[in-house]
């Protein structure tokens, strides 16, 4: 990369290698050459090996995986009952509604789930939609990255991005930031190549952009204008220009994204009397933002320390190349990712409800920011502090992940999977070289090795370890034992105690969710029902029972502890034998 300060059209184009630098990169630097991998030079093989790791980092666990209380079942079944009632407007939980967030999410698992056919209450059907939008997100942000970086550069900040914990979580969860992400993504790059590029961009392309607004609003509401809106804001006030937002076209832009966004809207406004917008925006938008919503609530400055976990390992080499900053403001792409970054994270600082996925659309900002940086890191080498500190970080995740395949099960009482903990035990030591190689800074070895780790983690951890710790899987025990002791194929489940969303999804829209007291009204109207009693409401439920004369025997227990907050929790199942 040139040098890079005050970057004029020239040094532009250099920096996406259409004329070649004067200067070899680190990247490029033979000092630091290695048994590569293909030719990610060439931008379809990029593509593709992006593509392939991606798959292999997402895809264990996602089949066998149960569904994770509260969120994701929340989504999964209001998506199954709008594909079992044919209401597309309104969204609800069984009887409940869920006006929370919009339908964009709700519709594009139906359609997945639509497509695939079969049976509904399989819970991969639902994550394919997180899954496809985590690879494309990856994709977009190679393509966002290659407005100001030369190919090989651009593979890996979106490399760097794909390895890194949060994406890899949301890729298996059924809800809406992965969807949500690669929307922003795409939208970010077309704005990118709008206020970097002096040549004016075609129609279609600039309506892609508002396009990407007004599925983003179908999504998730504004958080799509924070992001975007944020980077055109920063932009502006960075270069002191508000001349380059005419090539937005917002005169046909902004009819263009109504016109997506704002039918459903309507039609919600009308069918629920305004409730959607009273709970969706009075409650939860504004609720979020005055006070931490269900015991989410933290002081600012939790999301930059948690993100050494969550960027991880792209937050090693963030921080090992962080100190060149100063250099770089000058050059476009440096300019366009604190643009995109600093404003949002801003916000989600300040903002009292935090959950660690929020800042998950800043990282492949933060991703194409570290390559940039990475690039002056060749002429400048890191303090050598800071690279022990980095490499520390780089080994220290992937041995505590280890450790807890371990310790976990102990705590839990749950099996420990040994082929869990070999690959792990792999994936640390695979990280101790990846460090290694930081502290040299020999970064694209580095960083392969790093990527590698976290396919591995990948393998270890959602393919092996978490489908069989099952004393976390409490709903999924409540059915299988349900199945085993009653002599009906597919019993009701009336629960009491137990109210986590999961167990309607696996169970069936009609489970039951009462009180000790009122349960029994189940028993007369399906000779087939099972009672799953939690310890602390049997006492009150066999009184009842004695008193209405029902007799009923035991045919199961589950034993575990809560996904959240890790309460124990012992459950009884019954079911009817007289009169």
């Amino acid at each position: 990369m040139p040098q890079q300060r005050q970057c004029n059209k020239t040094e532009f184009l250099i920096a996406k290698r259409q004329i070649q630098p004067p200067t070899e990169n680190l990247l490029t630097n033979r000092t630091y050459d290695f048994a590569r991998l293909p030719d990610v030079t060439r931008t379809p093989i990029a593509l593709l090996v992006l593509l392939v790791f991606c798959v292999l980092a997402y895809l264990p666990g996602i089949s066998t995986i149960p569904p994770l209380d509260r969120d994701e079942p929340r989504f999964t079944q209001a998506s199954r009952q709008m594909l079992d009632t044919g209401d597309y407007v309104d969204i609800r939980f069984q009887e409940e509604a869920r006006h929370k967030k919009p339908v964009g999410i709700y519709w594009l698992q139906s359609v997945v789930v639509g497509l695939i056919g079969g049976d509904r209450s399989l819970i991969w059907k639902y994550r394919l939609v997180s899954f496809l939008g985590a690879i494309l997100a990856v994709l977009l942000t190679f393509w966002t990255a290659r407005a100001f970086l030369a190919p090989e550069s651009a593979f890996f900040a979106a490399l760097l991005f794909a390895a890194t914990i949060l994406i890899g979580v949301e890729a298996h969860i059924a809800k809406t930031d992965a969807a949500l992400l690669a929307v922003i993504v795409l939208a970010q790059g077309i704005l990118a190549r709008i206020w970097a590029e002096p040549s004016p961009r075609g129609r279609g392309f600039v309506a892609m952009f508002w396009l990407c607004l007004g599925l983003g609003i179908l999504i998730k509401g504004p958080i799509v204008f924070l992001v975007c809106g944020g980077t055109l804001a920063a932009l502006c006030l960075w270069d002191r220009d508000l001349r380059w937002l005419k090539r937005l076209n917002p005169v046909s832009g902004v009819p263009l994204m109504l016109l997506i966004a704002m039918p459903w809207y309507v039609l919600i406004g009308f069918t629920t009397d305004g409730a959607f917008y009273h709970e969706a925006i009075g409650k939860d938008f504004l609720g979020k933002i005055a006070s931490g919503q269900e015991s989410h609530g933290a002081p600012p400055g939790v999301h930059t320390a948690v993100m050494l976990a969550t960027f991880w390992p792209a937050s090693a080499f963030l921080l090992a190349t962080l100190p060149n900053i100063r250099r770089t403001l000058g050059h476009p792409g440096v300019k366009f990712a604190l643009c995109w970054a600093v404003p949002t994270w801003l916000v989600f600082e300040l903002t009292a409800t935090k959950l660690p996925h929020y800042v998950l659309p800043v990282f492949p900002a933060l991703a194409i920011l570290t390559l940039l940086l990475m690039d002056e890191t060749a002429r400048r080498p890191s303090k050598p502090w800071l690279l022990r500190l980095a490499a520390l970080i780089l080994a220290l995740a992937p041995l505590v992940i280890a450790v807890a395949s371990v310790a976990v099960p102990r705590f839990l009482n749950g099996p420990i999977v040994w082929p869990a903990v070999i690959v792990l035990a792999g994936a640390a030591g695979i990280a101790a070289m990846a460090a290694h190689c930081l502290l040299k800074q020999a970064y694209p070895k580095s960083m392969t090795l790093a990527a590698t780790t976290s396919v591995l983690i990948s393998f270890g951890a959602y393919g092996l370890a978490l489908p069989q710790l099952s004393p976390l899987w409490i709903s999924s025990q409540i059915v299988a034992a349900a199945k085993r002791g009653s002599a009906c194929a597919d019993p009701q489940i009336v629960s009491v105690g137990w109210r986590e969303p999961s167990l309607v999804f696996l169970a069936g829209t009609d489970t039951a969710l009462k009180t000790a007291e009122s349960a029994l009204e189940e028993a007369g109207r399906d000779g087939c029902a099972v009672f799953a009693i939690e310890r602390p409401h049997d006492e009150a439920f066999g009184a009842t029972a004695a008193r209405q004369g029902i007799r009923l025997a035991p045919i199961g227990a589950v034993e575990g502890f809560t996904l959240n907050g890790g309460d124990a929790v012992h459950i009884t199942l019954y079911q009817k034998t007289g009169p």
